[in-house]
């Protein structure tokens, strides 16, 4: 049995998922707890011995922390720590939770970070700070240090007492110049919540490829199914996707503000900086971005709404549910859907250089600059496709209109799949759907606590 305690004065958990609620049952849950995820888990060796070319980076908690002051003593644990050398900028961003005594530490006090041996001390920077869910911090670093690829940094207080260290590391020649950059979380299957990742990653990413998104970064973690390599690898043949590994397991839940859907969304961010103009950050591979322009690309319609004085921040759409087509259809074959856009759940498009950190929903663009659009539908908008019949909605309404526009994409996507996979591609998808899932857990509750980070353990 493996425990995720969550600390940290997060919101409450949202499930959108098949979950055991205590009651014998098992449910497609929406709903707010206060109590304990506990995870039991078959941990695959597959993470440990898959190594391919398009490894940007690995990631682990960092080492505890312990901060004694007059007023307040808490601990720190960093989540990730991400290199950043662009044009304008060069520091190693350093992603937290916000906790109650962190944000209270911040607000009077300072950290500093060195390199090894003291080395170009200087004041921790406060990058970023997402309402109650994370921090970001910067720790200013020489750029003639971009191509060294492993960077440790030591946290001190200000009187020079070294509390820690954590570790930054990425391959620094992987990753291009592009338009458009997408992040992909951990994928997994839930047959019970007629959920599978797998089946949905290479139709979603062949759509998004033909239609403007030029890159991909997507995670796995210490228990990956030893499917996703062979799902992965003719993306990575064709360096359309870079991966940063987790070495930690997966949190199971689809939910709004799980820690790990939040860490994976701004360590892609960080390092999508320098490298791209746009990036989708929380995109779900059963969730399309349609553009209805001629070009039909998502970079040409983002990069055409920046033109004027006032930079762009972020341009957010609206979504809507759609059945899902039956199995061994592609996602986009299904044309049912309900008419009324999912309330206050948008997705984005952020402008890579003025947004500091991120979320499901929302984001926080740099203070000043940059302006927010709200894209109309009849432009473009998210085609979700989430239940075979019930549309969830919170009116829950059932799929009473059609929508034919992306049918006519359904031969392309077939053909592109049929490239990367054969003539199989079909049979290749279905085991995909197939693919064991590694854990059984429930996810019926969670507990924070105010003065701590996320702790992974083992029993």
């Amino acid at each position: 049995m493996s425990t995720l305690s969550l600390h940290g004065p997060f919101f409450a958990l949202l499930c959108l998922v098949t979950v055991d609620c205590g009651d014998g049952k098992r449910h497609v849950a929406e709903t707010e707890n206060e109590a304990l995820i506990q995870v039991s888990r078959f941990v695959s060796n597959a993470s440990q011995s898959w190594r391919s070319t398009q490894d940007l980076a690995s990631v682990s908690l960092s080492q505890r922390m312990e901060v004694y002051t007059d007023e307040i003593d808490f601990e720190l644990q960093f989540l990730s720590a991400v290199p950043v050398f662009t044009d304008q900028d060069n520091y190693i961003a350093l992603i937290h939770n916000n906790t109650a005594a962190l944000q209270k530490y911040v607000q009077n006090h300072s950290f500093f970070c060195t390199g090894p041996n003291g080395s170009h001390r200087t004041q921790l920077r406060l990058s970023a700070s997402l309402r109650a869910e994370l921090s970001i911090f910067a720790c200013d670093w020489p750029k003639e240090d971009a191509m060294t690829g492993e960077y440790d940094v030591f946290l001190e207080l200000p009187n020079g007492e070294i509390i820690g260290q954590v570790h930054a590391n990425y391959k620094p020649s992987l990753l291009k110049q592009y338009g458009t950059m997408a992040c992909v979380r951990n994928l997994w299957n839930d047959p019970g919540a007629n959920v599978s990742g797998l089946e949905s990653f290479p139709q979603w990413l062949d759509y998004h490829r033909m239609h403007g998104v030029h890159h991909f970064i997507i995670y796995t973690t210490s228990d990956m199914s030893p499917a996703l390599q062979e799902m992965y690898q003719p993306y990575i043949d064709e360096g359309v996707v870079t991966r940063v590994h987790l070495d930690v397991p997966a949190e199971r839940c689809w939910c709004y503000t799980c820690v790990q859907q939040l860490l994976i969304l701004n360590d892609c961010l960080y390092r999508a900086k320098g490298h791209a103009r746009w990036l989708l950050p929380s995109l779900d591979v059963d969730e399309y971005l349609r553009v209805n322009l001629p070009a039909e690309d998502v970079t040409r319609l983002m990069d055409g709404r920046s033109e004027g004085r006032r930079p762009v921040a972020s341009i957010f759409f609206k979504k809507f549910r759609f059945a899902r087509a039956p199995p061994g259809s592609l996602d986009i074959s299904s044309p049912r859907y309900s008419n009324i856009p999912e309330d206050n759940a948008y997705k984005y498009a952020a402008n890579v250089s003025l947004v500091n950190v991120v979320s499901v929903h929302h984001h926080q663009p740099v203070k000043g600059l940059g302006k927010i659009l709200y894209e109309s539908p009849t432009v473009a908008a998210v085609n979700h496709y989430r239940h075979p019949h019930l549309i969830e909605t919170q009116t829950f309404a059932f799929a009473n209109s059609s929508d034919n526009s992306l049918l006519a994409k359904v031969p392309l996507l077939e053909a592109s799949l049929e490239k990367r996979y054969g003539a199989g591609w079909k049979g290749f998808l279905e085991r995909m759907r197939a693919a064991p899932e590694l854990t059984n857990w429930s996810c019926s509750a969670y507990s924070l606590s105010a003065n701590g980070p996320p702790v992974w353990e083992n029993e």
